[in-house]
């Protein structure tokens, strides 16, 4: 199987599952491209999938989220990725964004769950330093954000009611 769209997001993430497989082999087949969030320069997106032998993780799909980044050809390149099958279990009493991702000078891409701890939990805002403010609304309990431009740190997360309040805030990238 060849990936040789530059130009293609997904074929740049199969071309990594086909090659970097989490610790078994992906039946590519099964792979299934789901939540996504797009800016000029840069891409998240979740993934789904099966491994060869049918295996999964506890018994569901596997679930990764792809960074991407639009290379010198004005392709797109897979810059990071990480795997995370559940949310995490419980660490902090309290509303909480548990974010994993990555800043640098060009952008910012952060995914991860959100857990409202019994408050339902209607947007996720990044808040910058100076002043940028970035959000999406949770799907099925994640969020994905895809920043083009720094973010000056410190840099907060927030989880918004559907009412605008506040639930908690807490920092994700130290000044």
């Amino acid at each position: 199987m060849t990936f040789d769209d530059p130009r293609d997001p997904r074929q740049a993430i199969l071309a990594v599952l086909a090659s970097e497989a989490p610790g078994h082999e992906i039946d590519l087949s099964t792979v299934r491209f789901g939540q996504e969030k797009a800016s000029a320069q840069h891409l998240a997106h979740v993934v789904t999938y099966q491994g060869s032998g049918g295996e999964t993780a506890r018994g569901r799909p596997g679930r990764m989220t792809f960074f991407l980044t639009v290379g010198p050809d004005g392709g797109w390149r897979v810059s990071s990725f990480m795997a995370h099958d559940r949310p995490p279990c419980s660490r902090a009493a309290g509303a909480r964004a548990y974010l994993g991702g990555g800043h640098e000078v060009d952008g910012l891409h952060a995914a991860g769950f959100v857990d409202g701890a019994g408050a339902a939990v209607d947007r996720v805002q990044l808040r910058a330093a100076d002043g940028r403010v970035v959000e999406d609304r949770p799907e099925g309990g994640f969020v994905l954000f895809a920043v083009d431009g720094p973010m000056q740190p410190p840099v907060t997360v927030a989880l918004i009611s559907s009412e605008g309040d506040e639930l908690a805030s807490h920092p994700i990238l130290p000044g």
